[in-house]
């Protein structure tokens, strides 16, 4: 998440409200690899059955991998603070 977040951050995570979350947040995720990942929101899809949330860390050239994390259900928290 280089420049927002660096190694030795220190951030905060707070449960994501009933709001949804939008572009440019920060989120905490669990992967499907059991791992947590903290990555920006890049973009909000909807369809009328299902909303995806696309990812993508800030120093990656590319999105996260469709299906890498289980979108909203997998959503552990939103990231605050002041540098982003």
């Amino acid at each position: 998440m280089s420049p927002a977040i660096e190694d030795g951050d220190v951030i905060t995570v707070e449960p994501v409200a009933e709001d949804p979350v939008k572009q440019g947040d920060i989120v905490l995720y669990h992967s499907r690899f059991d791992t947590a990942v903290i990555h920006r929101v890049i973009r909000l899809e909807r369809s009328p059955s299902e909303r995806c949330i696309v990812t993508r860390g800030d120093a990656a050239s590319h999105n996260d991998v469709p299906g890498s994390w289980g979108g909203s259900d997998e959503l552990s928290g939103s990231a605050s603070g002041s540098k982003w």
